[in-house]
């Protein structure tokens, strides 16, 4: 994640020395952080992956402990993951994503895969926005200590960067 970082200071950079991101847009800042869900690249074999699924067996199941079917995970196709558990993305998860911060279940629907959190800074007068930095990480964890994490990442990257607003959702 931070090569990534480094990589959009070096692009952002590029922008404001051939003027696409206008001085205003630098000098008052304003900033949205915005959360964003990706698919993950392998199928979804279980809901209920968690980091213990990539353990060497035995290991407890975590859709056992829900009452559902799962796996034993104590034979030998499942003695370094879950047989349910992709060895692809490791690092994605379950989400029930309903796109409104609610806790709603009724209405969205199921979500397999990772969250970006790209740090905007909107620029008024071009009317587009580019991104500052970013974090990416399972689905179904929370954004605001990420997204706060990055903003107080601001003054390494772009330390002459004038932050006069920050804008969120509701979930910030």
């Amino acid at each position: 994640v931070q090569q990534l970082n480094q990589l959009l200071g070096q692009s952002v950079a590029l922008l404001r020395e051939s003027g696409v991101l206008s001085e205003t847009a630098w000098q008052q800042a304003l900033l949205c952080p915005d959360g964003q869900i990706h698919e993950a690249a392998s199928r979804m074999r279980c809901q209920n992956v968690t980091d213990s699924c990539y353990k060497h067996a035995p290991r407890p199941c975590p859709a056992q402990e829900k009452g559902l079917r799962g796996c034993d995970c104590d034979t030998p196709g499942c003695a370094l993951i879950c047989k349910r558990a992709t060895p692809w993305d490791r690092a994605a998860r379950f989400v029930w994503y309903t796109a409104d911060n609610q806790d709603d279940e009724k209405e969205g629907q199921g979500f397999y895969g990772y969250r970006s959190l790209p740090l905007q800074l909107a620029d008024p007068l071009r009317r587009f926005s580019i991104s500052l930095l970013d974090d990416v990480r399972p689905a179904n964890q929370r954004e605001e200590v990420p997204a706060s994490a990055l903003l107080l990442q601001l003054d390494a990257h772009y330390p002459d960067l004038n932050v006069d607003a920050v804008a969120g959702d509701a979930g910030y």
